[in-house]
């Protein structure tokens, strides 16, 4: 098997002949000794790398400008500022896959929350939906062209939350297209990647609250008529019920530790997928359909926990 080394760089600039500039003496030091060890070596800036999470396949397929880096053997990271979230996807999709992430992959966390780490942590644990993020305009055109028919419609999200605004359907290549051109322009200088999903067709959706690694109730999340998002800030209603099942998925797929309101739907050949795991909930809506003091039970295991630790110290 072959040995590629990716050398990623975010201060990496094209010229006219489509070759770098701005490279800078390290990345073309780096460049040069790789070229003595490995059989190829890739240098390439962060927003050029689209990823395919499919929930069919365990190995998320990661290319580069067309070209499948899916295998890369050793990935070392320069420059990140201004691409903190494209690079924290890089580095947590291609570690999963095996490549020797130089630096700890602890470091590349994107500077702030977003639904990107969280959707990696879903595939690999085999309970989310579909997924495909790119990074750029042309990522984007390339991602879109690869998709069929079959594949749509597709849904369209924030990478930050926004309780349920900013989610649309699209409903085929042209419109997907033309979102990809409108989003990509809207935010240049945030340089947000673009994140696509499977469309489920929804029997029911619920949402779970879990406070350390333990459910405190279950709703079922009805949406407004035409809505797509059932969030309470959507308008949403929520209603009580129970289902086991989708308790014990949501439980054995989030952190045990802190606040997290799980959004899981269920289709209609029964299957259970996590849309969302929201570490800043609201839960009005959730306490006025359960009764549950949402707060005062965060407090009690809050304390609970404080005890704890003074018991041992003890």
């Amino acid at each position: 098997m072959s040995k590629v080394l990716g050398i990623c760089c975010a201060r990496l600039k094209y010229n006219q002949e489509e070759k770098y500039e701005s490279a800078g003496y390290e990345i073309i030091k780096l460049y040069e000794e790789g070229k003595k060890y490995y059989d190829d070596v890739l240098v390439f800036h962060p927003s050029e790398v689209n990823y395919k999470l499919i929930r069919s396949q365990k190995e998320p397929i990661v290319s580069l400008k067309g070209k499948d880096i899916t295998n890369l053997s050793t990935l070392i990271i320069r420059r990140v500022k201004l691409y903190e979230k494209a690079t924290s996807i890089l580095a947590r999709v291609l570690d999963s896959c095996g490549c020797d992430v130089f630096d700890p992959v602890d470091r590349f966390q994107g500077n702030s929350p977003s639904k990107l780490l969280t959707t990696v942590n879903r595939h690999e644990k085999g309970v989310g939906v579909s997924s495909y993020i790119a990074a750029s305009f042309e990522g984007a055109t390339q991602l879109i062209s690869e998709f069929d028919n079959q594949q749509f419609p597709l849904i369209v999200k924030p990478i930050d939350g926004r309780g349920g605004e900013g989610v649309e359907l699209l409903n085929n290549l042209n419109e997907a297209i033309e979102y990809a051109k409108k989003f990509f322009e809207d935010n240049q200088e945030r340089n947000q990647p673009i994140l696509f999903q499977e469309f489920v067709r929804i029997k029911s959706e619920y949402r779970v609250m879990i406070v350390d690694g333990q459910s405190l109730g279950l709703v079922k999340k009805i949406a407004q008529l035409g809505a797509i998002a059932a969030n309470a800030a959507q308008g949403g209603n929520f209603i009580a019920t129970d289902a086991d099942d989708v308790i014990n998925l949501a439980v054995n797929n989030v952190s045990q530790r802190g606040i997290l309101g799980v959004d899981v739907v269920r289709d209609f050949e029964e299957k259970l997928y996590i849309l969302e795991a929201n570490r800043s909930p609201q839960w009005k809506a959730f306490e006025e359909a359960t009764g549950i003091n949402v707060a005062q039970e965060i407090i009690v295991r809050a304390i609970n926990r404080l005890n704890r630790v003074k018991d041992s110290e003890s």
